[in-house]
């Protein structure tokens, strides 16, 4: 276990000098990935970094992208918590210019984003349904280019 922390402690430093990567743990079941998670996440919070993790269960998650959102709700309740005001006021500056009313369709899958904006705004109207898209293919693609900007984002206003 101490070498998966060892590289995982080497992994986080490679970000903060700007190598951008994830972790992935995987295993079966009773093998201590949870307690991992754990332990790795408090690294990464004590050294103010941004930790998203969700847990997959086959027998519940049939929403598509449900773990993702359910990741970035928890990031976002973290950081309603530990953020200054500037650095909230910085985040949803940089996601309403990056992302203009796209931001809305993020806001419906994350509550706690939902929550951000409106302490920042106080703006009602953010919270107007975005434009329908044409195709299923389309909505992938968006949702999966608003989460990599959420967390672009994010990271951004973090370091």
């Amino acid at each position: 276990r101490d070498e998966v922390i060892s590289k995982c402690e080497t992994l986080l430093e490679q970000n903060r000098q700007g190598e951008c990567s994830g972790v992935l743990i995987s295993g079966e079941a009773g093998v201590g990935k949870s307690q991992l998670a754990r332990r790795f996440r408090q690294l990464v919070l004590n050294k103010g970094g941004l930790f998203l993790s969700g847990k997959f269960d086959q027998s519940r998650d049939v929403i598509p992208l449900s773990v993702v959102a359910a990741a970035f709700n928890t990031s976002c309740h973290e950081f309603l918590e530990r953020s200054t005001q500037n650095e909230k006021k910085a985040l949803t500056k940089r996601l309403e210019s990056s992302l203009g009313f796209q931001v809305r369709t993020l806001m419906a899958l994350i509550p706690n984003l939902q929550r951000l904006m409106m302490y920042i705004s106080g703006n009602s109207s953010i919270f107007l349904p975005a434009p329908p898209n044409q195709s299923c293919v389309n909505v992938e693609h968006q949702t999966h280019f608003l989460f990599y900007m959420l967390l672009e984002s994010l990271s951004m206003v973090l370091l």
